[in-house]
């Protein structure tokens, strides 16, 4: 973002300068040139204030601040590029889901009547809530659309922020961090909102084929992208994870959707029984 002097406030709106957007994409660039972003936003008109190219250089010249808004799997290249060619000292702000990548987002920036930013000091427990909620979600949209019950959507929902909550703890996050907004606030909505991306991907996984959701598939489903880093760590670490065990094997294509419930009810009962033991 450029010609940015000062934040403005103005009738309680967030008023800043030129928007200036890099991609690869030639049709997209031109589509958002025009006001337009007709593959995401048919029917909505954009702000003349944006400006996108495909040279990075005409991007990041003299901007007060760089939003990194690619996927996760490309966000180092991305950053890398970014790096070599500025000329100034602007503030980064990831907007991407990354278990490697820390990110400070400041509160005064980002706080509006419309956007509440609450600050937490465990950058690691933040990151890993981000990312595997994603990969949660996918597991109960299979579920929900195997297997409408809502016992059996607590039980994968409750036992899989468990995991997430060990993993945490394994990266040297905090164990509360699981307990604030960005945690099960965030997975809740995320793992039952018709609205998230990747719980409709889990429903359509069950009712689909599975090369042809990727072929048609338009927008980035992060828990897909996350989910071989989230099967080492499980592996590495011989962590005991049967819900995010079992939705890396269905993504990896070695277990059926259609058998993925009965598969985590019966890991889920084996582990409590061991528990008793």
């Amino acid at each position: 973002m450029s010609n940015t002097p000062k934040l403005k406030m103005k009738n309680k709106i967030l008023f800043i300068g030129t928007v200036r957007m890099w991609g690869i994409n030639l049709h997209e660039i031109e589509s958002l040139n025009k006001g337009k972003n007709p593959d995401y936003f048919k029917n909505i008109s954009l702000s003349k204030r944006i400006f996108a190219t495909e040279h990075l250089n005409k991007v990041i010249k003299d901007n007060d601040y760089i939003f990194l808004a690619v996927p996760s799997k490309a966000l180092k290249e991305a950053t890398q590029k970014i790096v070599s060619q500025i000329n100034n000292s602007p503030i980064f702000i990831n907007l991407a889901k990354d278990l490697t990548i820390a990110t400070k987002v400041s509160n005064l920036f980002l706080n509006s009547l419309y956007f509440k930013a609450i600050p937490l000091n465990d950058e690691i427990g933040v990151e890993i809530c981000g990312a595997l909620k994603n990969l949660l979600a996918i597991g109960t949209g299979i579920a929900q659309e195997n297997h409408s019950s809502i016992n059996t959507i607590s039980a994968i929902l409750t036992q899989g922020i468990k995991e997430i909550k060990e993993i945490i703890l394994l990266k040297g996050g905090q164990e509360l961090t699981i307990l604030n907004l960005s945690g099960i606030g965030d997975m809740f909505l995320t793992c039952t909102s018709k609205q998230s991306r990747n719980f409709s991907f889990g429903k359509n996984l069950y009712r689909k084929n599975f090369k042809i959701i990727k072929q048609t598939q338009l927008t980035t489903i992060e828990g897909y992208t996350v989910y071989p880093i989230v099967a080492s760590i499980i592996k590495d670490n011989n962590l005991i994870a049967p819900i995010l065990e079992s939705i890396c094997e269905v993504l990896s294509q070695s277990l059926s959707p259609k058998d993925f419930v009965k598969t985590v009810i019966f890991k889920i009962g084996l582990l409590e029984r061991r528990k008793n033991d």
